[in-house]
């Protein structure tokens, strides 16, 4: 309570909801990714960039991704 009695004071910004629609998905990187699971169900998401400079497995980066 003694610091709301010393530093306490009235709001000196006023919030106005902005009209114009909010999308979360506005706040995310587009960015390419790979996403990998082992079989002991770990996942591992890389961005595309970092998946080629580390010369992973295309095959293996492809069977992952086809059906079947």
């Amino acid at each position: 309570m003694k610091l709301k009695k010393k530093y306490g004071d009235k709001r000196r910004t006023l919030i106005i909801p902005n009209a114009e629609e909010f999308n979360p998905e506005d706040f995310y990187a587009d960015d390419e990714m790979v996403i990998t699971i082992s079989h002991m169900g770990y996942i591992k998401r890389t961005p595309l960039t970092e998946f080629r400079r580390q010369k992973q497995g295309w095959k293996q980066a492809l069977k992952a991704a086809l059906p079947g």
